[in-house]
């Protein structure tokens, strides 16, 4: 018992460099919903850093910052989206603000029976003979659907935080995309060119979180991979194909486990096998790549 306590105080503590999301301001609130870098968590307020924008140093309390790595809080940092943005409750909002005497708890339970928004979001790509390396993203706003820029090129222009970080960039084609979640994708593979003169396919990895619109390497895979395509079962990522630009022998498949990182990629056939089994195997266990396989059939 003791123990569950001690992991979950850990997981709401902040320590510096953590990516949060500013919420719930009644002053400045034109900072809600706005992603962050803590600079110094020691203090009763937090000094943090806007990772967009103006960059701007801002004195937060801890209650209105949710951390992107848990969670529980992109849960609630979600449902608070829905709260103030989503058009049902914006109309209604009011009134349900005064039935409920100004208890926000309440509001947000009437929150979480309504589905986020889907954003659509297009990544880097090819067009008249060039690559094209702006991301952008669409939404719904009060004119209709309007694209918004999320990375580019162009002297201060908008940047993905962390980009500089991720091996071979996060400007590529040809790669797979996994969404994995409440906001965020596995990027894998591809090439920085058109695949009939480029000399470089890539076997790096990286985690987008859409949310606070930053980048974070992952582990490499052990071959480059172009082409290929993937999924997300069970809290893991496979990615199938595209090893055609490697020598014969690179495993058809490889996985990497989103809770055990440091592992790193697995070709597939190396991974044990799935506790318990079924009647189709007589009691035996089933070898994984053939559960995979189905998921793709």
């Amino acid at each position: 018992m003791t123990e569950s306590l001690l992991s979950r105080f850990d997981s709401l503590a902040l320590t510096e460099n953590d990516l949060v999301v500013i919420v719930g301001l009644e002053f400045s609130r034109q900072h809600n919903f706005e992603p962050a870098r803590v600079l110094d968590s020691s203090g009763e307020r937090l000094k943090v850093q806007l990772l967009h924008g103006s960059r701007k140093g801002l004195s937060i309390r801890r209650g209105n910052l949710l951390k992107m790595s848990r969670a529980q809080d992109r849960t609630a940092l979600l449902t608070r989206i829905v709260w103030e943005r989503q058009l049902e409750l914006r109309v209604a909002r009011a009134f349900l603000v005064e039935k409920f005497h100004g208890e926000e708890g309440l509001a947000l339970e009437v929150a979480k029976h309504f589905s986020p928004r889907e954003t659509l979001a297009l990544t880097s790509g090819y067009s008249l003979g060039r690559m094209v390396p702006e991301w952008s993203a669409v939404g719904i706003e009060r004119g209709g659907l309007v694209w918004r820029p999320l990375h580019g090129r162009a002297p201060g222009g908008p940047r993905v935080h962390g980009a500089d970080r991720v091996p071979d960039g996060i400007v590529r084609i040809d790669c797979a995309v996994v969404s994995v979640g409440a906001g965020r994708f596995v990027v894998a593979g591809g090439c920085d060119d058109h695949p009939g003169r480029t000399s470089r396919f890539f076997a790096s990895a990286f985690e987008y979180d859409a949310i606070a619109r930053a980048a974070a390497p992952l582990p490499a895979m052990p071959t480059a991979r172009h082409g290929c395509g993937g999924a997300h079962i069970d809290g893991k990522v496979y990615i199938v194909g595209g090893t055609y630009v490697q020598p014969d022998g690179a495993a058809d498949a490889v996985v990497l486990d989103l809770g055990a990182r440091g592992g790193g990629w697995q070709p597939l056939e190396d991974l044990p096998p799935r506790a318990g089994g079924g009647p189709s195997s007589g009691g035996q266990l089933e070898e994984p790549s053939r559960n995979l396989l189905g998921a793709f059939s």
